[in-house]
């Protein structure tokens, strides 16, 4: 390989690699995106304040459906059970 060629492979490689860091980027974020919404469908404490929040709003059969989603996550939670 002489001087040129390694100079013009060096060039087409800093061309690519922004490209490639943006990629990076963006799939970095999208999973921690994912991964926070996973965890607050999964919280029973968030699920109950669902609940309490359609209680206040009169709409009972809303909220109750939240007090069971809360029990079912955690058994032992005594705030979802009155």
């Amino acid at each position: 390989m002489d001087f040129i060629s390694i100079l013009n492979n060096f060039a087409r490689r800093q061309k690519k690699l922004p490209i490639f860091f943006a990629l990076l980027l963006a799939f970095s974020f999208s999973s921690v995106c994912f991964a926070q919404e996973t965890e607050e469908e999964n919280d029973p404490v968030k699920i109950f304040y669902q609940g309490q929040d359609a209680h206040e709003k009169g709409d009972l059969q809303t909220a109750l459906k939240f007090y069971g989603e809360a029990l079912k996550l955690a058994p032992e939670f005594p705030e979802a059970e009155y």
